[in-house]
């Protein structure tokens, strides 16, 4: 089978005989040398296993073996039932580049497309038109950094022949811009006609979306004019004073003296000292896509969101959307001032797992679909997906996902017999619509074993099934110390196309495999924990995790949701339960399963989806210098023979191989591990681009100012030259918790990872090593141990400090008596910034387990509260802020009840959910409302008085009384004023040791 040589140090050679392809490969070793051992028994079965290739050649190339066909796949269909719709073209004959929206006008079945860079055509609206008119070519007016974001036609078109266009005049301004049409067949505008409406400062959010209502008014959307991080910079969320982060309402059929264009009277805002009259609602942050509902006059509105939730919004007249204040439910800048009307709430939130960037739809009013009449649909330009939203005066009812796409949804258009078309931003540039899902539901069908996917000859051993081909990759991402085995299968004779240096195009019911191994214990092998696949059907790559058993002869699917595996040196076992907190107290390592939307998150569309073959990854070069691509070729994998110029190509390098350049080794880990996010449309918060091959110039790292805030690094840049103890990103891959990155696929600290980057950022200034202190020296030089505490407490006083002791941590030459000393120092230090930069060197089982968004009340039932650590939790955690509502023993606020005696009042397991699910039951006394004047004000929160005036305690403990004959509306919330997600923050024993004290509290 394999020959086997393993001097235990720089490699492992592996030599196949029945396998010549991959005759000679090498296994880098990293330090843990058991687990490349056990991980190359593997490879070399893999190699040398009986029918994976084939010595007799083909008779049209002498020099490439006979690839034996692929036959046994059974991945076929999906393991959940089908959705109810999917996405079909709907113009065959048309495509367009970079299309930002999609409208239609009135008195025509025409359509009209909106590029980004300035073009604009229509066309018939007929499934066989052959080619767009030219309506119009915007493209000298948004020169240079300038771009075309939204258009509408006046509502009387075409007796009043006008068209609004939102552009960016020279990346200067964001301006409506109103141009004359010459309505025949096809339309043209006539440029000369030019009239600038209305200009707003423009900024990294523009919104830019036109839309005319049922009262005749131009609505306009504008964004907070800022970047992603840190959010709203400008504070100009809740400030009226200026015309962002808002809803503009105007009237464009009259002037108002210089005016182009007139005031509404009805405008909210318009009598309010220092604002805006043509404010109509505020709070956005970036409302790329609003629409009305034709039948209802809603104005619906989706606002793209920041750290954690895409929002869907029913604006109202008057209405505070809570930018930046709260991004949803989520507090962000909760001291800043806030507008003069309380917080709304959304209609619906998708988290970040699911969503990155919404873009608004409309409400069907279509016939072809008579079951989805009424509800509000729109997408995801990240994830691809599709919902459906119903609901009652603002209130959600039900929501299902539509169908799960591959498209960048830029946009969404409705036609004049309210169908729906969306388009896709790049990967097609074309326009898609909606079909009913024929697939036929053959979920019952889907293998729930690895050892029925037809992967395998024999799953015990790993041993492929024939025509199943094992490859490498030049750079693996970080997991937790965990190796990969990956294998590709595609049917038959099938072959992968496209060009080498772009896109790779797999065949129909190509699979990947990656099977996921690590050492739970000191000895033995390591285990197999997960096995992933991605699977290639319609045209889509779908994500499947298989959990391996505990006897390692098969592995089941996971569900949908992921899991969590746990386990104790005492065993080395892992085990399945939902959180690592299921045995609290016990647990030395965890792995987490990731859901199928998390695999999403890094295998989007902007990624070619996938990682692991790429010219980048798949060129690796094996002892003899030949290439895999090359290996590739000769057995039949690749349509394309690759050419001198694509194996010469840069590509990844091992980042733990210390031969190789350290620029190339930084660069090729930092694409790897964080370039999914942080790159354009990735979903990152940070403006940083992470790509390998991008100029560093480039990258908008270099003394860059952070984004999300420096950590208390003094004078902190994203990377300071030479300096990686005032770099945050150093500082984040070092730290534990929120904040940590990589932040998907791994929980723990890569050491070596880290020290590749302080090299690196420490040679960016032409140096080797830092200008610094010899901490040991001065340790050692402490004369008593009272006095070497006190010299740490103040070396890691400053999060640069910690951050350059945390460092000396990683040098073998430091004194384990010293080293032990700093870990139990710092780590129990009570400043988070300081005290997540020693968690790592904790004992596993003594590393914080924080709970997240999704809480596990069982395992926290399970655990024993401690009252005394529950009244310091509950009056001085930073973020928790019960006392701002609640009130005990006279302290605190009254918004929501007396926590006095609570613990007589409920149950352990009810008062743990009303902490978890505060919008589960609501107190009837404390339930919000949401009050509309005949004016069209609008106040939110629970009702203190109701007679003659109504009186509202809002959610910042403020009393609100309206006279009951101005009340236009009074409708109750099923949102409690209390927060999602209170304790996501927390550990499990936090939490048991919070609800301890509330139930002492008798």
């Amino acid at each position: 089978m394999a020959t086997i040589h393993y001097s235990g140090s720089a490699a492992v050679d592996l030599k196949c005989k029945q396998f010549p392809v991959f005759a000679e490969c090498s296994i880098p070793m990293n330090t843990r040398g058991s687990l490349c051992f056990w991980t190359m028994l593997t490879l070399c079965f893999l190699f040398g296993v009986r029918g994976l290739g084939a010595t007799e050649q083909s008779e049209d190339s002498p020099d490439r073996p006979r690839r034996v066909a692929w036959t046994t796949s059974r991945v076929k269909g999906r393991p959940d039932p089908p959705l109810p719709y999917r996405a079909e073209l709907a113009f065959g004959n048309l495509d367009f580049t970079q299309p930002v929206t999609i409208t239609g006008a009135p008195s025509t079945t025409r359509l009209f497309v909106v590029e980004v860079t300035g073009k604009v055509f229509s066309f018939p609206n007929d499934a066989d038109v052959k080619s767009a008119d030219l309506f119009a070519d915007l493209n000298p007016l948004v020169t240079e950094k300038g771009a075309v974001f939204g258009m509408t036609f006046h509502p009387d078109y075409p007796r009043t022949p006008y068209v609004y266009v939102c552009c960016i005049l020279k990346g200067e301004e964001s301006t409506i811009v109103r141009f004359d049409v010459d309505p025949g067949e096809p339309p043209r505008i006539d440029p000369e006609s030019r009239i600038d409406i209305f200009r707003w400062k423009a900024g990294g959010h523009n919104g830019g979306c036109l839309k005319f209502g049922p009262d005749g008014y131009l609505y306009i959307s504008t964004g907070d004019g800022d970047g992603p991080n840190p959010p709203d910079t400008l504070r100009v969320g809740q400030d009226l004073s200026n015309v962002r982060s808002c809803i503009l309402r105007i009237d464009v059929n009259h002037t108002d003296g210089e005016l182009p264009y007139a005031v509404p009277r009805d405008n909210p805002f318009i009598e309010l000292a220092g604002a805006r009259p043509e404010i109509w609602a505020y709070g956005f942050r970036n409302p790329w896509k609003m629409s009305f509902d034709r039948e209802a006059g809603d104005l619906w509105v989706g606002d793209v969101g920041w750290d954690t939730w895409e929002l869907i919004f029913r604006a109202q007249r008057g209405g505070n959307y809570g930018w930046s204040i709260m991004e949803g439910s989520q507090p962000v800048h909760l001291d800043d001032h806030r507008g003069p009307t309380p917080i709304l709430p959304p209609v619906t939130q998708h988290d970040h797992s699911e969503a990155r960037s919404i873009t608004g739809g409309f409400v069907y009013r279509g016939q072809l679909h008579p079951e989805l009449y009424g509800a509000y649909v729109y997408g995801d330009f990240v994830t691809g997906k599709i919902w459906a939203l119903w609901s009652e005066r603002g209130v959600a009812t039900k929501r299902i996902e539509l169908a799960d796409t591959e498209y960048q949804i830029i946009a969404w258009a409705e036609t004049n017999k309210g169908e729906l078309y969306f388009a896709d931003y790049e990967r097609s540039n074309q326009i898609y619509r909606l079909v009913e899902n024929d697939v036929a539901d053959e979920s019952a069908r889907f293998p729930e074993k690895l050892s029925e996917t037809g992967l395998f000859t024999s799953v015990r051993e790993l041993a492929p099934a024939p025509g199943v081909i094992p490859y490498e990759v030049n750079a693996g991402f970080w997991a937790d110390g965990a190796e990969a085995i990956r294998l590709l299968a595609m049917p038959g004779a099938s072959r992968i196309g496209g060009n080498l240096q772009g896109d790779w195009q797999f065949p129909e019911g190509t699979v990947l495999a990656r099977t996921i191994v690590m050492e739970t214990t000191s000895h033995g092998p390591p285990r197999r924990l997960e096995t992933q696949l991605l699977h290639r059907e319609s045209g889509m790559w779908r994500p499947y995790t298989y959990v391996w058993n505990e006897a390692q002869d098969d592995a089941l699917l996971a569900p949908h949701e992921g899991a969590t595996l746990t386990w104790s040196n005492a065993s080395a076992e892992p085990t399945q339960p939902s959180t690592a907190t299921e045995q609290a107290g016990k647990v030395d390592a965890s792995w987490h399963v990731a859901s199928r939307a998390e695999c999403g998150i890094c295998h989007v569309m902007n990624l070619r989806d996938v990682l692991g073959l790429n010219l980048l990854q798949a060129n690796v070069i094996d002892s003899s210098g030949e290439s895999q691509l090359n290996k590739f070729y000769r057995l039949g994998l690749l349509e394309e023979q690759p050419t001198a110029k694509d194996l010469a190509a840069d590509h990844f390098v091992d980042p733990y191989d210390t031969t190789a350049d350290l620029t190339h080794r930084a660069r090729s880990y930092l694409h790897v591990n964080c370039v999914y996010c942080h790159q354009p449309h990735g979903g990152g918060l940070s403006p940083i681009h992470l790509e390998f091959g991008l100029p560093i110039d480039d990258a908008k790292l270099i003394d860059a100012i952070p984004a999300r805030g420096t950590f208390r690094l003094q004078e902190g840049k994203i990377i300071s030259p030479g300096d990686p103890f005032h770099s945050v990103l150093y500082y984040r891959l070092a730290k534990s918790g929120p904040g940590r990155m990589p932040h998907i696929g791994s929980s723990l600290i890569d050491e070596r990872g880290l020290q590749l980057i302080h090299d690196w950022i420490v040679a960016l200034a032409g140096t080797d090593s830092p200008n610094d202190v010899d901490v040991t020296a001065v340790l050692q030089s402490a004369s008593t141990k009272d006095d070497r505490v006190a010299q740490i407490s103040e070396m890691g006083s400053t999060t640069a400090g910690a951050l350059r002791l945390a460092s000396y941590l990683r040098h073998p030459e430091l004194p384990e008596e010293i080293r032990c000393t700093i870990v139990r120092v710092m780590s129990a230090q009570t400043q988070p910034e300081i005290r997540d930069l020693f968690e790592m060197y904790l004992p596993l089982g003594e590393r914080r387990q924080r709970l997240g968004p999704r809480v596990d009340e069982s395992a926290i039932l399970r655990l024993t509260g401690n009252a005394a650590r529950g009244h310091k939790i509950y009056w001085h955690t930073a973020g928790l802020q019960c006392q701002t509502c609640h009130r005990i023993a006279g302290h605190g606020g009254t918004v929501g009840p007396d926590l006095s005696s609570v613990g007589k009042k409920h149950e352990r397991p009810i008062l743990l959910e009303t902490l978890v699910k505060p919008s589960a039951k609501i107190d009837r006394e404390y339930q919000a409302h949401t009050l509309i004047t005949a004016e069209g004000r609008i106040y939110s929160g629970r009702i203190l008085q109701k007679n003659q005036n109504v009186v509202l305690q809002t959610a910042d403990d403020k009393q609100v009384k309206v006279a009951a004959a101005d009340v236009d509306q009074l409708v109750p919330s099923d949102k409690s004023l209390m927060p999602d997600q209170l304790l996501q923050s927390l550990t499990a024993q936090e939490a048991a040791d919070l609800v301890e004290y509330l139930m002492s509290l008798r």
